[in-house]
């Protein structure tokens, strides 16, 4: 049905049935007749970000707003109703603010990233919580945002977004661990063991064992997200009477003495050791061999 528009110059003539019943309809029902569908961001805080890095951040992943860009007008009406330009690149941790990348952006080109609200991504895990880490957003048991849906495929193999509330963070626990041999999840399928308490060094601990008083930083990557243990066991040379060390899911038999740091499934972690007073894994006279 098409009813074409009136100008002040020309002469109206009789109304059509059809044109008179469709007003009468749209009076009746209070209803516009366009009705606008709700744009993307009306469910979320969407800002501009520039990506500073010289790779391409994909979308739905994680960002860092490392701050302001130099070309940003800096209006006082623009950032009243909250808006400014932020620059950064792909998030690696939860050190700075983070948001989510609405679309592929380009290496020095802008983008959409939502920063609060009921926002998609992609993550990886099973907790109730996501952070951002190198291999991607992995969920455990803490993090800034709160999972709402997981992560699906379609029955022709489409891959679907999970929903996340960013700002929704987990409840401070008393018993979070900050020390050595901490499990961090990189993904649903890696991790890596270091020393939380100094995050930048190229160790993930040390012990009382000779010959291995620095245990060099270790990222573990699985076929599956099953569930595993990780212990770090130590091995001897009876010929060169040397200790060696190495993290595994297993012991194997030649495994002389072994500490289980935690457990991980599916990005899940569980961390089950917790250093000594003295920052060290004692074993005590354990490595010694009579």
């Amino acid at each position: 049905m098409f009813f074409s528009d009136v100008f002040e110059s020309e002469e109206r003539g009789i109304e059509p049935v059809s044109r008179y019943n469709a007003v009468n309809m749209l009076l009746r029902s209070g209803v516009p007749a366009a009705v606008e569908a709700i744009p993307r961001n009306s469910a979320m805080g969407v800002v501009q970000f520039f990506n500073r890095s010289e790779k391409t951040i994909p979308r739905f992943s994680a960002v860092a707003l490392a701050g302001v860009h130099p070309d940003d007008p800096l209006d006082p009406e623009e950032r009243a109703d909250g808006q400014a330009i932020f620059t950064g690149e792909a998030a690696v941790d939860d050190s700075v603010p983070w948001g989510i990348a609405m679309e592929q952006i380009a290496p020095d080109t802008y983008g959409e990233v939502a920063v609060s609200g009921c926002v998609p991504a992609i993550f990886y895990g099973t907790g109730k919580f996501v952070v951002p880490g190198s291999s991607g957003l992995t969920a455990g048991s803490s993090g800034s945002a709160r999972v709402l849906l997981y992560p699906g495929v379609t029955d022709k193999q489409t891959a679907v977004p999970g929903l996340l509330l960013l700002g929704a963070a987990s409840p401070a626990k008393d018993n979070e661990y900050f020390g050595i041999f901490k499990l961090g999840a990189l993904s649903a399928q890696s991790l890596e063991i270091f020393n939380s308490y100094d995050p930048d060094s190229e160790y993930c601990g040390s012990t009382d064992v000779p010959g291995l008083n620095k245990i060099p930083r270790t990222v573990m990557t699985f076929e599956d997200g099953s569930y595993k243990e990780i212990f770090l066991a130590f091995f001897y040379d009876s010929d060169t009477r040397i200790y060696s060390c190495r993290f595994c899911t297993s012991l194997p038999e030649n495994t002389v003495f072994s500490q289980l740091i935690g457990t991980f499934q599916n990005g899940f972690i569980n961390q089950i050791y917790r250093q000594s007073s003295d920052r060290r894994m004692i074993f005590g006279e354990e490595w010694y061999l009579r």
